[in-house]
């Protein structure tokens, strides 16, 4: 049997689906060392409010950066240099402040929501999403496993009783001994 520094992690929603899992895995024959972190009660009470807070630079630049560049795609088109039809002059003076103010709208709507979408979906490192499904209220369970049977009976068992992000990691980073 080769000995193995991992540990497989799971997120649960409910307390009773991580009771279920850490039966099931004594029953599985892996009873040793299996930890069941509780959810951080405070950090969840101020978790709506930090994520308001850490989408709001993203949000903010991308609805810059939108603007500027619809904002130069409007004026390309009211000089004419990019143009929709065969006619050159079908861009009338009236219509070009039309155009620019469309384009600057439209700009900072989809650079907005392109900044909060790349700022609430950039994959976190382990330890840091881990931490937040804990203030988030979820229980996180960790099984260290010696090799690769237990490995593999522990990552099906996590998944068949709820349990969501399963993940083998190392345990040279430390991870466990640094959340919260």
């Amino acid at each position: 049997m080769e000995i193995t520094e991992k540990s497989v992690f799971g997120v649960f929603q409910k307390a009773s689906e991580a009771k279920a899992a850490q039966a099931r895995l004594n029953e599985e024959g892996l009873r040793t060392n299996i930890t069941v972190r509780p959810p951080d009660i405070e950090a969840l009470q101020n978790n709506n409010q930090r994520k308001q807070v850490l989408l709001r630079p993203f949000t903010i630049f991308g609805a810059i950066i939108g603007a500027i560049i619809f904002t130069i795609v409007g004026v390309m088109i009211n000089l004419n240099v990019l143009t929709f039809s065969t006619n050159p002059d079908s861009t009338p003076a009236s219509n070009q402040l039309a155009v620019q103010i469309f384009c600057l709208i439209g700009g900072v709507i989809l650079g907005a929501a392109a900044g909060a979408l790349v700022g609430n979906g950039t994959p976190p490192p382990a330890k840091t999403r881990y931490t937040n499904y804990l203030e988030a209220g979820q229980i996180l369970m960790s099984v260290p496993v010696s090799d690769a049977e237990h490995d593999l009976v522990a990552r099906e068992t996590l998944d068949k009783t709820g349990a969501g992000d399963v993940k083998a990691l190392n345990r040279s980073d430390k991870l466990t001994d640094n959340l919260i």
